[in-house]
């Protein structure tokens, strides 16, 4: 409602996800911006300054009783350009009350560079060390890298470290309500998800051994039920080349490449005639689709990362305007926060749900 009143049309997709209608974050920008514009002061002025090209240095605060702070401005530096020369002045902005939302580190290009958690640092406040979160994995393997773009629909996923297994994503994953792990092929290695929402615990087990994904491609069938497949499938087609009935197989084009660059799989012809196959080339088959093992060599850093974790330790917030317990007159809101969530649109409601609450405030 509050963006259909300011001229946003809105269209509501599966799950309850609202987009606008134009499908450009652009025109939400543009309505917001409009939208803080609109009010004025009386002689005509606006009455919210946004001021550019200024870059802040810190936050000025004094002691007060019960090793309580207050803050007393904050420190700016004015880099404006006039007339071709540059001039920097340093500035104190004063205010009754301040709300800190420069967001984590993930995404630099917004602006979410750590500033926050620096000034929040100088005022001794506890921050637990950020580290990328929600991110892609990477994985060298080459037929992974020929595949970028294409997914691999409703698999299931087995995590090893150091040959124990650790964790199976197949069943219905809570957060983005689907009974479907689908995976997304990338040039550095695979995203989705189900994979980014695992990558805190495949940060931890990265420190413990070596970290083996194994992707079963016909979850829905055992050993004996996919081998009997297969052999329906040469029958139909028993004088075509194998390469050629890879898609009947399985669906996505991507068989050939996975073949390819497979040990063992990469033995097999691909222009052999199907009748040609030998009972072990196809139990070969068999093994390899219902257990593809891939080895994670790492995690995506804080350019590909949709939130950092880590923040400001929740003992140090009141929670019931946002305000710092230490420091009443300075609030904070959004990513700032050590709050460790899913991908599936938490992080906008957390933003939306503090910055509402601050501004309340």
């Amino acid at each position: 409602d509050y963006f259909k009143n300011i001229g946003i049309e809105i269209k509501t997709e599966d799950k309850k996800r609202a987009f606008p209608i134009s499908e450009k974050a652009m025109d939400v920008y543009k309505a917001l911006e409009s939208e803080m514009y609109k009010y004025k002061n009386q002689d005509g002025s606006n009455i919210v300054e946004v001021m550019l090209s200024t870059k802040v240095l810190g936050i000025s605060t004094k002691k007060i009783e019960n090793n309580k702070q207050e803050v007393l401005g904050v420190k700016i530096l004015n880099q404006s350009k006039n007339n071709k020369t540059e001039s920097k002045i340093e500035e104190l902005l004063v205010a009754d009350k301040y709300i800190l939302a420069t967001g984590g580190m993930s995404h630099a290009e917004t602006g979410s560079t750590g500033d926050g958690f620096n000034f929040l640092k100088s005022l001794r406040l506890k921050i637990v060390e950020p580290t990328p979160g929600l991110t892609p994995i990477k994985i060298n393997s080459k037929w992974v890298h020929k595949l970028t773009g294409k997914t691999l629909k409703d698999v299931k996923v087995t995590f090893h470290v150091d040959g124990i297994k650790r964790k199976v994503l197949n069943n219905k994953n809570p957060f983005d309500r689907t009974l479907d792990i689908n995976i997304l092929c990338t040039h550095f290695g695979m995203s989705g998800p189900s994979i980014i929402n695992t990558s805190k615990d495949i940060r931890e087990w990265l420190n413990e051994g070596e970290v083996i994904m194994s992707l079963d491609l016909f979850k829905d069938k055992d050993e004996k039920e996919l081998d009997e497949f297969l052999l329906e499938i040469f029958d139909r087609n028993k004088n075509r080349k194998l390469r050629n009935i890879l898609n009947v197989i399985y669906p996505q084009s991507t068989l050939e490449s996975i073949f390819q660059y497979t040990a063992e799989l990469d033995k097999i012809d691909l222009d052999k005639d199907v009748h040609s196959i030998t009972k072990d080339e196809r139990k070969l088959m068999v093994k390899n689709l219902k257990n593809l093992k891939l080895k994670v060599e790492g995690l995506m850093g804080y350019d590909k990362a949709i939130i950092a974790d880590g923040g400001l330790e929740l003992s140090e917030v009141n929670f019931k305007n946002m305000s710092l317990n230490l420091i009443e007159n300075l609030y904070v809101t959004g990513d700032i926060l050590n709050i460790s969530r899913p991908s599936g649109g938490y992080s906008l409601q957390l933003c939306w749900t503090t910055g509402y609450v601050a501004g309340r405030a």
